[in-house]
């Protein structure tokens, strides 16, 4: 067996083959998007930080974007949801925000601006290459793929 795996990874090290990723992690259940690839966004270089003092999020940073977020703004809430620590732990609700499925997706976001709320509304319009690979975890999985998970990551199969 050990040689079967040597000889299998020998290429790929060497460089002469390369590791088809998404074939592996499309096994797992997961979406590989190689850097160069184009992605759906609502736009670039956003971030997002949390003020303790306020208990809010708010928008350290953002780029062109097609929501109309702009730096400062304070997030009350996602598409209704309300952006608080708490359900950033329960609900992945950034995700909206950073990872939109497909080019016709929307958000609605309200913000706190200088003292009014301010309801944004934004579609998936722009076409962005991405800078880094990035590994996206599918929301539907099928149990072969969860059974394959189980047997890749639990360690009572060791």
């Amino acid at each position: 067996m050990a040689i079967f795996a040597a000889m299998w990874a020998l290429p790929h090290i060497e460089g002469k083959n390369f590791i088809p990723f998404k074939t592996y992690f499309e096994k797992l259940g997961w979406t590989y998007l190689a850097k160069g690839e184009e992605v759906t966004s609502y736009g670039r270089k956003m971030k997002v930080r949390y003020n303790g003092e306020r208990q809010r999020y708010y928008i350290k940073k953002t780029g062109p974007n097609t929501i109309g977020l702009r730096k400062g703004d304070l997030l009350i809430n996602i598409d209704g949801t309300e952006a608080t620590l708490e359900n950033l732990r329960e609900a992945n609700f950034f995700t909206k925000i950073y990872r939109p499925k497909s080019p016709d997706d929307e958000v609605t976001i309200k913000v706190e601006r200088k003292g009014e709320e301010v309801i944004l509304k934004g579609k998936a319009s722009r076409k962005d290459k991405l800078r880094y690979p990035r590994i996206m975890v599918s929301e539907n999985f099928t149990d072969k793929q969860s059974a394959f998970r189980t047997m890749f990551f639990d360690k009572q199969s060791e």
